[in-house]
Formats: C-alpha cells, structure tokens, sequence
C-alpha cells in the first residue's frame, strides 16, 4: 500500500521547505480587503483608506501614514473590525517607532502601539518605555517613526 501524502516525509519536507505566505494579510492587499468591504457605502472611507494605501506604498512619510491610520480607525467606528485589524498589524510590520532620552544617545526601538485613538497617545506610551522612576521620561527625551529596512523587519 502507497503512503498517503501528509505521511510520505520527502512531502512533508518539501512542504515545510516552501512557506506560503498569504498575500492578503501583508502589503497593500490588506488595504484592498478593506476598500473590497467598504464599497461605495461610505466615499469619505473609501477615499481615506485609498489616501492611506498610496502614503503607505509610497513609504515617504511614517508620520502622515500614522495620522491617516487613526483617522481611518476612528471612522470606521468598530466596523470591518478584521479587516481594519490586518491593515494595522500590516503597518506594524511596515513602520517602526524609536525614542532616545536624550540628543547624545542611540535611538532605540519601541513597540508600536496601534491601539490607540489619538497620536498623542501613541507618542505618549512609547516614549513611556524610557521611564526608570516616578519622576516620568526625561524632557530632553524625543520620538520619532520611520519606515522599517528589510533587515530591521526580518523576524
């Protein structure tokens, strides 16, 4: 009797040798299922969520893209939840956040905190990984986004 394929080890080496990875779930596909939700129900979303996909791929300016992923996020109100949640864990990949304490140290990466409501927030709790004491993080303390290199968003 023949093995049946999900038994047969060259197969299953050759399977496990191969990832797939789901278009879908990474890049602007993601965007794409969520403008392929929104429909022509709500042309102010569709146009937000186009605006972000174009910022997004166009990988200019991390801040823009962050501002119009809330403003995206506040709009939709808790609707397309799976949706709207793929396009964040996307843009987590995609965009990093970095604080340093002060101009004389290296800069540093942090989470980045997509559940948040308003940029200040997420500013707010990633400059919150610099706190060593009650006294907060130091006022020379700064924040930045940028867009993530290959290497830096390599698992």
């Amino acid at each position: 009797m023949g093995s049946t394929p999900f038994r047969d080890p060259l197969l299953a080496a050759a399977s496990a040798a191969t990832a797939v990875s789901c278009p879908f779930h990474d890049g602007p596909q993601t965007l794409d299922l969520l403008l392929g939700e929104l429909r022509h129900d709500a042309p102010a979303l569709v146009d937000l969520a186009l605006e972000l996909r174009s910022a997004m791929t166009a990988a200019a300016d991390a801040d823009h893209c962050i501002h119009l992923l809330l403003a995206l996020r506040a709009s939709l109100a808790g609707r397309h939840h799976l949706a709207c949640y793929r396009v964040r864990t996307w843009v987590q990949r995609r965009i990093v956040a970095e604080v340093r304490p002060d101009r004389a140290s290296p800069w540093v990466h942090c989470a980045l905190p997509l559940d948040c409501a308003r940029y200040e927030e997420l500013r707010n709790r990633c400059l919150a990984t610099l706190v060593e004491n009650d006294h907060g993080w130091p006022p020379t303390a700064a924040f930045r986004l940028g867009f993530a290199t290959a290497a830096s968003s390599a698992p």
